[in-house]
């Protein structure tokens, strides 16, 4: 079903080398499998809009015209994801919601208060919208592949950034951070240069803890140098600081934009 995409062995071989792929950590507790009517229809949509693309390929890309359909399938992963009530058959109450391995375990009253009142998005969803259009100005290319053991990465070489789409599981915050880890990975390379150069430190404040040494421990880094370890580790350190991303681009890539 899939075509090959053919580029010549050097440039194949030169993206193997230099690209800088990033993963989101799992869950930790399990979650019910809840999949609306409108969870299935939104799926349904995407995989039509991805056949009119090309059924041949792997990965479809990411254009402003499919925006409303990711904002639908994160808004679902978003209310898989969420807390939920659930009573036993003595009566008894309990709670299932999905976390990271470092988050801190919520309260009764912090998931009553979730559950009653969900936090507001939007932000997030801005912010998202926001990343994709400046990355878009740089004819930077957004593909969706539908396999591959990263959640993302970035190819200076063919200025791409390719993004499993199990990542839209993590939900939208999520999902946000990974677009601004990707960002400052671009920042990288246009501070050594342009968008195809392979990354060079910008500088930001560093450290790795605990959540940062588990990102580092995955093995899809196995193999990478001592300074392509320092760039994730500088990525990961500031993916949670929304809008750095964006502000890097616009300093490093074009500060037209």
């Amino acid at each position: 079903m899939f075509k090959q995409i053919y580029i010549s062995f050097f440039r194949k071989a030169f993206i193997l080398y230099f690209w800088f792929p990033t993963i989101l950590l799992g869950s930790l507790y399990p979650i019910p499998e809840i999949y609306s009517s409108e969870n299935r229809d939104n799926k349904k949509d995407m995989n039509l809009k991805i056949e009119k693309n090309d059924k041949n390929l792997n990965y479809y890309t990411l254009t402003k015209d499919l925006e409303p359909y990711l904002f639908n399938i994160l808004a679902t992963a978003d209310h898989v994801n969420s807390p939920k009530k659930y009573l036993n058959q003595d009566g008894s109450i309990y709670y299932i919601y999905k976390k990271n391995k470092f988050a801190k375990n919520l309260s009764p009253a912090k998931i009553k208060q979730i559950i009653n009142n969900p936090p507001n998005l939007k932000k997030y969803r801005d912010y998202i919208s926001s990343v994709l259009s400046v990355i878009r100005d740089l004819n930077i290319e957004v593909r969706i592949k539908t396999s591959g053991h990263y959640s993302a990465q970035w190819l200076p070489m063919l200025s791409i950034v390719q993004i499993n789409s199990d990542a839209f599981s993590q939900g939208t915050i999520e999902f946000a951070k990974l677009l601004n880890h990707e960002s400052i990975h671009i920042a990288q390379s246009c501070k050594a240069g342009g968008l195809n150069y392979k990354p060079q430190l910008i500088g930001l404040k560093s450290e790795i803890n605990n959540k940062i040494q588990y990102y580092l421990s995955h093995k899809i880094y196995k193999n990478i140098s001592l300074y392509e370890r320092n760039l994730e580790v500088e990525a990961y350190s500031n993916q949670d600081d929304l809008k750095l991303g964006i502000v890097l681009i616009k300093k490093y890539c074009n500060s037209s934009l």
